[in-house]
């Protein structure tokens, strides 16, 4: 119940962050590669912190680490902490995408 519960926060963040990018770009196909590009990004940040050295950037990068945060669903623990970075996550990207479409009905 948990991976599924992870799944669909995961997934409700990467919708927003690619609702966003579409709203800044006019062609479908930049905003396409720009969100698989964020979510590669993403998904790939706890590869990347294995080879930085710096603890501070280790532990920025492990605060933004989806894939850290995954791992404790499907392990079957509930983590109020990541259902929060996730709900957090996908309202700051919608409100963004609103916030780029009020500024183009407006200008």
């Amino acid at each position: 119940m948990g991976s599924v519960l992870a799944v669909l926060l995961m997934g409700s963040a990467f919708v927003a962050i690619g609702v966003f990018i579409s709203a800044t770009t006019e062609n479908q196909f930049v905003a396409a590669l720009g969100t698989m590009a964020v979510i590669l990004i993403l998904q790939m940040v706890d590869l990347l912190n294995s080879f930085i050295n710096v603890a501070f950037i280790r532990a920025i990068l492990s605060a933004i680490s989806f894939a850290s945060r995954y791992s404790n669903f499907a392990a079957g623990v509930f983590d109020y902490a990541a259902l929060l970075y996730y709900i957090s996550f996908t309202g700051v990207f919608l409100f963004l995408a609103v916030r780029v479409f009020e500024k183009r009905r407006w200008s």
